[in-house]
């Protein structure tokens, strides 16, 4: 199954799961990231590794980190 990535879709699906979970939101609320000030929940190619949030991961897993330069929205 294909993954879907969507920015305004993933930042309001990744605060239901902060909600849900009573955790605190570290991701950015308008998905750009703070470091590298790309889209994290923009797909990005580089070789054979894509990097990117879709709106599964968003759903499911407390966002930490940008997944293209892995700098730490938590500090």
């Amino acid at each position: 199954m294909e993954q879907q990535y969507s920015q305004q879709s993933a930042v309001d699906l990744q605060r239901q799961f902060c909600s849900e979970h009573h955790v605190p939101i570290f991701a950015p609320t308008d998905g750009i990231c703070y470091h590298c000030h790309e889209n994290i929940f923009k797909p990005l190619c580089s070789g054979r590794y894509i990097s990117g949030i879709s709106q599964d991961q968003a759903a499911s897993v407390l966002i930490t980190s940008c997944p293209h330069c892995h700098h730490t929205f938590v500090d």
